[in-house]
């Protein structure tokens, strides 16, 4: 098992992080509950990740994105909307969403597993009535279509300032959850003497899922407490341990991309992420004043070091 660079950052963050994961669940704290859920499961998928970084498994944790994603772009629309009682709202919320699920395992089991016995609810259209009620009167509150139950995640990014996030992140991670012919194939190699005969399995295209995992749920990690440092009560400790964690994340030349060389067949992608490493001296340079002289001469040592 190997571990990731990162994973120090994540594992010396882990003795500060944990005690922050407990929440009183009463009436009034609802919404600070869903916030401190959504931060652990977002610190616990790093840990993980970073932890297997060379796991053959990698392609299977990715679609976990998605939903740390939607967490992220769901509490910070709510916490934009003052005017909304959160907790009202995510409680009312939250008992249609059991009422559904329940009537939902009821049919199942009912034509599939009939002796089983399964949890159930009594005055389900009530509950469901009742609460339905209440989250139209929260949506009133700020003008919203009184017909839904709860907005789309893109009216939530759009409305909460996270619009690049949802096009580029949380529409790829979608994608991973989905049926899309893009991801089956890109799981088929072949050999160069046989190219038309593929190889199909999830372990072929492992390391690239690891390096996504790493690097965007780092990227979701920092975001997370970027805006939710308030309601965290981040210690000055932590949030100095997170900028360090940080600025090894962004100082890789490469943030893996959608659609890569490789599943391309471009031959030349090793040379062109060469060229990303230079451009990424070059502009880290530039930030620090360093002169482009000395720029210079440390590239050339790095080029000397790699051959």
């Amino acid at each position: 098992m190997t571990v990731s660079k990162l994973y120090k950052h994540y594992n010396k963050l882990n003795k500060y992080l944990k005690p922050l994961f407990y929440a009183e669940f009463t009436p009034n704290n609802i919404y600070q509950c869903y916030v401190i859920a959504a931060f652990s499961k977002s610190f616990e998928f790093n840990l993980l990740v970073n932890k297997n970084s060379d796991s053959k498994n990698s392609f299977f944790y990715t679609p976990s994105l998605r939903g740390i994603c939607e967490d992220i772009i769901t509490l910070q629309f709510l916490k934009k909307h003052k005017a909304l009682d959160k907790d009202k709202l995510l409680q009312s919320y939250t008992m249609i969403q059991l009422v559904d699920m329940v009537e939902t395992q009821t049919k199942f089991f009912s034509k599939n597993h009939k002796q089983q016995i399964i949890f159930d609810i009594t005055d389900k259209e009530t509950i469901r009535s009742d609460n339905t009620i209440t989250l139209k009167e929260q949506w009133a509150k700020i003008g919203m279509n009184k017909d839904k139950l709860f907005p789309s995640v893109s009216h939530m990014a759009v409305d909460g300032g996270l619009v690049e996030l949802y096009d580029y992140l949380y529409s790829a991670t979608s994608d991973m959850v989905h049926f899309s012919p893009h991801n089956l194939m890109r799981n088929g190699w072949s050999k160069s003497d046989s190219p038309t005969t593929h190889y199909f399995s999830t372990e072929n295209f492992s390391k690239y899922y690891s390096l996504f995992n790493e690097f965007y749920g780092g990227y979701l990690f920092v975001k997370f407490t970027t805006i939710f440092k308030k309601e965290l009560k981040l210690s000055h400790n932590v949030v100095e341990l997170i900028k360090i964690l940080e600025g090894d994340l962004f100082s890789d030349s490469r943030w893996p991309e959608l659609i890569t060389f490789e599943e391309m067949n471009v031959p030349e992608a090793e040379s062109i992420r060469l060229i990303n490493s230079i451009r990424k001296l070059r502009d880290l340079g530039k930030k620090l004043n360093i002169s482009d002289e000395e720029v210079e001469e440390g590239i050339k040592y790095f080029l000397k070091k790699i051959k």
